[in-house]
């Protein structure tokens, strides 16, 4: 159960006027779920697992200086997932297949209103797709990752209005959201001495609005790290966006035809500190069991 009430300001001809508005809700919300080990030998296994969630929440509040007086309508979303997971190669490769449908009403995303910043309900978006990841410890410490998705996100029942003509974009894909994605890393993570990780990130083509008339082209990513872990602390260097890739990643706020970049390339140095704080009254062994509570990035 949900009960809001707010207060607030409406753009009219005449200039602004106070306006206030009040929403109750009341619906049940939760999630159902099983899994069941079909095989097993020793430490390997082969798992199939399947859940329902269905939820809701209030629409999203804008706190700009512009805010409207009136409540959106609440978001409500339902999913329905199933998969098969397994461990194999005594226990070194492990892996995840599973499939999703999941449907939201009253989805609220960013807009604008008279030239300014707002929100609003679109109506519907549907989200269906499959997932799959493995990871397969070649040694004790190198272990190779892969992942990959497809998503198919378009809308459902949503009437847009583009400069005064409204346009119905059931069947259109979400802006910014790209069919396929995929990425790929070799991770060497030892507790203690040199550690390293490459890792390449594919994301699919996407089209840049709603309308669907803008496709931007697929890119690819890569990060890299390398460090040394000693007893207390780690010393390392980590790249990001090493191949400087400048695609648009999100629709901005601001304006129309307007987009945030992905992050340009960027190397840090990170020193990691583990917390070394000892219990007086329970002597040297719990006080070594007490390290590594905490991790402090310097």
């Amino acid at each position: 159960m949900t009960s809001e009430e707010r207060e607030g300001e409406v753009e009219t001809p005449g200039g602004e006027i106070a306006a206030t508005d009040s929403q109750d809700n009341t619906r049940g919300s939760g999630a159902v779920g099983v899994s069941f080990r079909a095989w097993e030998r020793g430490v390997d296994s082969l798992w199939l697992f399947t859940d329902y969630r269905n939820t809701f929440k209030p629409a999203a509040i804008d706190f700009g200086p512009e805010a409207e007086g009136g409540i959106l309508e609440p978001e409500d979303a339902e999913m329905i997932e199933a998969g098969v997971k397994g461990r194999n190669a005594s226990g070194r490769l492990s892996w995840e297949v599973s499939g999703f449908l999941m449907h939201f009403h009253n989805v609220v995303v960013a807009t604008q209103v008279g030239g300014l910043p707002a929100l609003e309900n679109v109506g519907e978006e549907n989200f269906d797709g499959i997932e799959g990841e493995v990871s397969w410890s070649i040694l004790q410490d190198l272990r190779l990752q892969a992942s990959y998705s497809f998503h198919d996100a378009t809308f459902g029942d949503y009437l847009a209005d583009f400069d005064g003509t409204l346009m119905q974009l059931d069947g259109n894909r979400v802006e910014m959201s790209a069919n396929h994605m995929a990425s790929a890393g070799v991770l060497h993570l030892p507790e203690k001495g040199f550690n390293a990780s490459v890792i390449g990130q594919y994301v699919g083509s996407r089209y840049l609005n709603k309308r669907n008339t803008a496709l931007a082209d697929d890119y690819i990513n890569w990060s890299a790290g390398v460090g040394f872990r000693f007893s207390h602390f780690e010393v390392r260097v980590d790249g990001t966006n090493l191949s400087d890739t400048r695609d648009p990643v999100a629709e901005s706020e601001l304006g129309e035809a307007q987009y945030y970049l992905l992050p340009a390339r960027a190397v840090r140095g990170v020193v990691h500190l583990e917390d070394l704080r000892a219990d007086h009254g329970r002597g040297p062994e719990l006080a070594r069991r007490a390290r590594a509570c905490d991790r402090r990035e310097i």
